[in-house]
């Protein structure tokens, strides 16, 4: 075979057959083999290799395989896979009907794209973080704990907060919530954070999933 010549294999392995096609710049052969569920490969090799001795060429001659399957597909479709479960940690439920697109996620971005959140006011008006790597779960996971309880105590804030933070800030975090549970019930106020370094309008521009529906 010269440079300008190409021999390529296309697979798909379905539920019930093996479909292969052999192309090279002058002809296109095809074969369907029924589909081996014990070990689907050895259909698919048998089929590539009918097919090169068909077309009398050796298998190093062949430059591209593209492969795709079905199988999963179907057994989706027809419910014929195992039974399984999915555990989650407690308030992490959600992830089933987000998984199914059931259910919408916001980010500490669509907490609030100002910044004007009480937990991001008295996260940064307090310098709660430290290394900021744990800070946006730490706000979402209090958010939802503030939401459900603006009074918690520091046993519902230990509970609700589950985030693993290195620095240690959890002294810090815990006085911070319970802050801005009073900035919520209006019992607080707290000096206003320096707003982001780009307005909502430009990080929007920039990443469009932040732009408002």
């Amino acid at each position: 075979m010269t440079t300008q010549d190409y021999l390529r294999i296309g697979a798909d392995i379905g539920g019930t057959f093996t479909d292969v096609v052999l192309e090279t710049p002058g002809r296109r052969l095809t074969t369907k083999v029924l589909t081996t569920h014990d070990a689907p490969e050895r259909a698919l090799i048998e089929a590539m290799l009918g097919l090169l001795a068909d077309g009398g060429y050796a298998p190093s001659q062949v430059t591209l395989i593209v492969h795709g399957t079905t199988l999963a597909t179907n057994a989706l479709i027809e419910r014929r896979g195992a039974r399984t479960g999915l555990l989650t940690t407690e308030g992490f439920r959600d992830v089933i009907e987000i998984g199914t697109e059931g259910r919408f996620v916001t980010t500490i971005e669509g907490l609030s794209p100002d910044r004007g959140h009480p937990l991001q006011q008295v996260f940064a008006a307090d310098n709660v973080s430290q290394c900021g790597y744990c800070i946006p779960g730490m706000i979402m996971a209090a958010s939802v704990l503030l939401k459900r309880n603006a009074d918690p105590a520091d046993e519902d804030i230990d509970a609700a907060i589950t985030n693993i933070c290195r620095c240690g800030i959890y002294p810090r975090l815990r006085g911070a919530i319970r802050r801005a549970g009073e900035v919520m019930r209006g019992e607080e106020q707290v000096e206003a954070a320096p707003p982001p370094g780009i307005t909502p309008e430009e990080a929007a521009r920039a990443v469009p999933a932040l732009r408002r529906p």
